[in-house]
């Protein structure tokens, strides 16, 4: 489902208790009498049994006037293990009356970053990635039991949409050829897989991005010998050790996690890409502990 761009959907306050998703409204062209309205329903798994629950949406006063907020209690987050979603409905109402209805699905993921470390559910975790180079001929259900993450250029809708029903994390690499990246980043940020955003480091921008992808890790790729090209606000750097002579120079003078790429040989299936990840990381074990293997 493709983002309405008359509505952001984002969430924060995640906890085991609780956690709170908002809807904000954008590009009214008149805003007089308009207020936002709905429900939140879920969670849904297509591979677990749930018991849903329906959430209202409620405006937050002396707020945005455009700002609605559901509370939902023991929130089920998103997860490569449990890819539970919820459904929002959104109500455009005019003075009153219901203008336009949207539905989105939205995954609660707890996917964070804290010093040089990832974390999902409240632990460490060390990312592991492939790279797609052919997406229409990838098997999904292979995929996913390896537990890589999959590192695609400009991933489709149908790919997100599969992924996000199976539990398979995706890392998006938005190229230059974006002429609206903000509007690439919406469309992008409504799809539970999709966890990271990579950006060219010619992107400074990416505090004001973030507004629009609030729930995207907003990252860059550098295949040099320094880190100066890349934005301070970014989350994440994914480095190609191939192209870079000393990456212990690097890890030490990084300010956020680093995610350590190499190229391997395409024709590699998804098995032995999954061994490659690990050999990444047995050869950079004496530089240090990254906060990720991309292979």
């Amino acid at each position: 489902m493709s983002a309405d761009t008359r509505v952001d959907i984002f969430y924060n306050e995640v906890s085991s208790l609780s956690a709170s998703i908002y809807v904000r409204g954008n590009d009214f062209a008149d805003t007089e009498g308009v207020t936002l309205q709905g429900t939140v329903q879920g969670p849904e798994c297509h591979n677990a049994t749930t018991l849903p629950a329906t959430i209202p949406l409620r405006t937050v006063h002396g707020a945005d006037p455009f700002l609605a907020k559901a509370v939902v209690p023991d929130p089920c987050c998103w997860s490569p293990h449990l890819p539970a979603t919820y459904r929002v409905r959104v109500e455009i109402v005019r003075k009153d009356i219901v203008v336009a209805v949207s539905e989105h699905t939205v995954g609660l993921k707890s996917l964070h970053t804290d010093e040089n470390s990832l974390y999902l559910e409240s632990r460490r975790w060390v990312l592991r990635a492939a790279y797609l180079s052919k997406p229409n001929e990838v098997n999904l259900n292979a995929w996913r039991k390896t537990g890589l993450a999959m590192y695609v250029e400009e991933p489709s809708e149908k790919l997100c949409q599969q992924a996000s029903e199976l539990g398979i994390l995706i890392i998006g690499s938005i190229t230059n050829a974006s002429h609206d990246i903000a509007a690439r980043l919406r469309e992008l940020s409504c799809w539970p897989a999709l966890a990271i955003a990579v950006l060219d480091p010619s992107v400074q921008n990416l505090a004001h991005l973030s507004r629009f992808a609030p729930n995207l890790l907003l990252a860059q790729h550098i295949d040099g010998e320094s880190l100066n090209q890349v934005c301070p606000d970014c989350a994440l750097v994914f480095a190609d050790v191939s192209k870079i002579s000393d990456l212990s120079a690097i890890s030490a003078q990084s300010y956020c996690p680093i995610i350590a790429t190499r190229q391997v040989e395409t024709e590699l299936n998804i098995t032995n890409r999954r061994t490659a990840c690990d050999h990444l990381q047995r050869d950079l074990a004496p530089i240090g502990d990254f906060a990720g293997y991309c292979v």
